[in-house]
């Protein structure tokens, strides 16, 4: 997989660089096409259709396939395509791959209407496979789906774009993919987008998007602030979410038969009213591994709230989460869920246990754990069995630098592999991170979410 975006993205830099053929054109707007829809109209497919910088009050731009858009400068600052409410910004309808639209900020759409022109009202795709670089989508609104973009059946590959205050009625502020999409979203940023339904990022609906490096900052949504995922199975790599907001599910929401893989991402600071701050999982399998869990609240289930849901939860940190209405400071297990915990830290929960199970609903395996200075308890209630068992145990993991946000771990730690060789089945890293200093055998001491959410946001 990662060959194969490598590819993309190298043949994404060519396409404007080399003609298709000797008659390829360069047509300039707007020296000598007024409008960049007038460029549009004009092009072949190879042609490249250079926009001069400035601020261009065009709607509802048709865009064509095989050609490239481009700002003069390629970046987003030269050349703002401003709809002013007046309609959506572009479409793209059956646009394939040898598309390029690169270095033009969006703004100002408006999706209304009746179907389907109330989706997308910064871009609106389908069945389309456009490349979108350096683009910038602020200020878009949809009056159901997709504020910044909407994506139906359509796989683009989006590579250092930012999505800001772009908002969505049903869902997607940022973006919805739905319709057995499969997009790529390489170093995007989503930052300040809102739904009131779900997805204040993103919401993915029967789709598959491939999301690495990426950041979430401070989106609001009903459910899932930063991502809500239904019916779908996409994956996380590398990604952060912070301070996003929601009713349920902060940072991200996973619902309806869900199987995301999330893989080494970052949660800081997220907030649920209800479940889950960090993560809520319904009647979903996720596969969490690698992952930071830090200083997220909600009512219940601060870290991960899990109701019918089967995730795999390996190898992650959980650290100072805070559920001030019911059980779960790391993580909180009910209704017909059997999770599988292994090699995790759930520890310094500032309200809530480490972990709560409800025993009469909740069957979970949780092996090579450690589980140590949570607020309201560690081993506790329904969960004291596990405690020395398969591996499990209660002890300061000694992190680097806790008040710094470095959760790696001191060369002297309990979680390290090999510090516990006496446990044949454990002889593996517990959390996150690996060692990352010398010895400590000293207690850490948290740091505010304030100051933790500047250390991410850098």
């Amino acid at each position: 997989m990662r060959c194969s975006v490598v590819r993309q993205v190298l043949l994404q830099c060519l396409v404007c660089l080399l003609p298709i053929d000797a008659s390829a054109a360069i047509l300039h707007v707007p020296s000598a096409y007024p409008s960049i829809q007038a460029g549009i109209s004009a092009s072949s497919f190879g042609d490249t259709v250079l926009i001069a910088c400035g601020t261009y009050e065009e709607h509802d731009i048709i865009m064509r396939t095989g050609i490239c858009l481009r700002s003069e400068s390629g970046d987003p600052a030269c050349v703002t395509i401003d709809a002013q409410g007046k309609g959506r910004v572009l479409t793209c309808d059956r646009i394939y791959s040898q598309t390029l639209i690169e270095g033009i900020t969006f703004s100002g759409g408006h999706a209304s209407g009746s179907y389907p022109d109330y989706y997308g009202g910064g871009m609106y795709c389908s069945i389309s496979t456009p490349q979108v670089t350096n683009c910038v989508f602020s200020g878009n609104t949809a009056d159901q789906l997709g504020g910044g973009l909407y994506l139906y059946s359509s796989s683009p590959l989006l590579t250092n774009c930012v999505f800001s205050e772009c908002s969505a009625t049903s869902g997607g502020g940022g973006m919805a993919a739905v319709g057995g999409s499969w997009p790529r979203l390489i170093d995007c940023e989503f930052v300040d987008n809102a739904s009131p339904g779900r997805g204040g990022a993103v919401l993915s609906d029967n789709s598959s998007p491939i999301i690495t490096s990426c950041q979430f900052s401070d989106n609001s949504a009903g459910e899932g602030g930063g991502v809500f995922y239904v019916l779908s199975s996409p994956s996380l790599t590398g990604c952060t979410f912070s301070g996003n907001t929601a009713n349920m599910g902060g940072g991200v929401a996973c619902s309806g038969n869900s199987s995301p893989e999330i893989v080494g991402c970052v949660f800081v600071g997220n907030t649920a009213e209800t479940h889950g701050g960090g993560l809520s999982c319904r009647y979903a399998s996720p596969t969490l591994s690698d992952c930071l869990l830090v200083d997220n609240a909600a009512r219940c289930g601060a870290g991960l709230d899990l109701w019918h849901a089967s995730p795999s939860v390996t190898g992650c940190t959980f650290v100072g989460n805070h559920a001030d209405g019911c059980p779960g400071g790391g993580i909180s297990c009910n209704n017909g869920s059997s999770p599988t915990v292994r090699s995790c830290i759930v520890a310094f929960s500032s309200s809530g246990e480490g972990i709560f199970v409800d025993d009469m609903t909740c069957n979970p395996s949780i092996s090579c754990c450690n589980v140590y200075g949570n607020a309201g308890g560690d081993w506790i209630g329904d969960l004291a069995g596990h405690n020395q068992a398969n591996g499990n145990f209660s002890a300061d993991p000694l992190f680097c630098d806790a008040t710094g946000g470095d959760f790696t771990l001191c060369e002297d730690s309990p979680c390290l592999k090999g510090s516990r060789s006496d446990d044949e089945d454990c002889d593996e890293r517990i959390g996150a991170f690996g060692e990352g200093c010398g010895a400590c055998n000293t207690p850490v001491a948290l740091t505010t979410w304030g100051r933790l959410k500047a250390m991410f946001d850098e």
